[in-house]
């Protein structure tokens, strides 16, 4: 009999998902900082009228607009970052998990008696092939990634136009911020 209160899949699903997670968060720069991950990746600067943690609030409700999971919040030394992750099928099987982010300073600056709090958004996509089906294998040659359309890398890497669907919800994260008050930087 099965001694796990959940079932076997759910559990490395969930473990898969943490790691998502761990990857992706650990690539954001602090709003501001420019790394070698953040070169490669699209983001979006905003400045919001507001203390930290009203701008960590304006952040969950643009992540709540989207569907998926929000995740707690990952507070930094200098930043903390809340998430959404949603998963959907990917094109030539298996699925995509996509981590949409908001870097928030924890620390306002003050400008002319107003606290003004900078923000930073961005988003991470994970292939992950289909899985492999159990039993025996059909042909003698080795599995590779051309075999079985698995993905070549299996690292997050950064959501770009190119990835229409998730591009879209990226931009409706962004317009939810500007309709709370978030200025653009460009």
């Amino acid at each position: 009999m099965n001694s796990w209160p959940v079932p076997r899949g759910r559990v490395l699903q969930l473990a898969a998902c943490v790691g998502f997670i761990v990857a992706a968060c650990s690539r954001a720069s602090a709003p501001g900082q420019h790394t070698v991950a953040s070169a490669n990746s699209v983001v979006f600067g905003y400045e919001l009228a507001a203390r930290p943690e009203s701008a960590l609030t304006a952040a969950r409700f643009a992540l709540g607009t989207i569907d998926g999971a929000i995740q707690l919040p990952q507070i930094r030394p200098k930043f903390t970052t809340i998430s959404t992750h949603y998963t959907r099928s990917r094109r030539g099987g298996g699925h995509r998990q996509v981590a949409i982010i908001i870097a928030v300073d924890r620390e306002a600056m003050m400008r002319d008696t107003l606290s003004v709090t900078g923000l930073e958004l961005r988003a991470f996509a994970l292939d992950m092939a289909q899985p492999a089906p159990a039993g025996p294998r059909r042909s003698p040659f080795p599995a590779t990634a051309l075999s079985t359309n698995a993905p070549a890398l299996r690292t997050p890497r950064p959501v770009t136009p190119a990835d229409t669907a998730d591009w879209q919800a990226m931009l409706l994260v962004a317009e939810s911020l500007e309709l709370k008050g978030a200025r653009r930087i460009p």
